[in-house]
């Protein structure tokens, strides 16, 4: 699936949501990509603004006293090229405190194509759980949750 030429993109009922635009991933480890996310988000609400079109932002908390996105932490505000309008809506996205799990071998992929490349579903599948696994979820074997059960009986 390549990009869409801009001719083909239709914006008569669009709207522009922008999620976790957020001083609190700046706290994350690891390298990240795209160095200009934030200045395509602040030239998409620009845009968007200036079209008369809706925005909406949403905002990720958590209850978790040490996350960077707890409320009374400061990475929970929006990142200045972010910040909301006072006339746009502000969704709030919550953490409750939740550990979910994630079944690696009880879920799966598909093979995708995008921008040219094609991607094997076992791949898409890796790079899926690798983004979940210790940012909203613990991936782990069916066979480990069913020795959970065990124990528990």
């Amino acid at each position: 699936m390549p990009y869409r030429e801009p001719e083909t993109v239709e914006l008569s009922a669009s709207g522009l949501v922008a999620v976790g635009v957020q001083r609190g991933y700046d706290d994350r480890r690891g390298d990240r990509n795209n160095p200009d996310a934030e200045r395509h988000v602040a030239e998409l609400l620009e845009g968007y603004r200036a079209a008369g079109l809706p925005v909406v932002h949403v905002r990720h908390e958590t209850v978790e006293a040490g996350s960077p996105f707890h409320p009374n932490r400061p990475g929970v505000a929006f990142k200045p090229a972010a910040a909301p309008a006072d006339d746009e809506p502000v969704v709030t996205e919550s953490a409750l405190g939740f550990d979910p799990y994630v079944v690696d071998d009880a879920t799966v992929a598909f093979d995708r194509e995008f921008d040219g490349t094609r991607y094997v579903a076992e791949q898409t599948h890796r790079v899926a759980l690798a983004q979940l696994s210790g940012a909203v979820a613990t991936v782990v074997e069916a066979a480990t949750l069913l020795a959970a059960l065990e124990r528990r009986t």
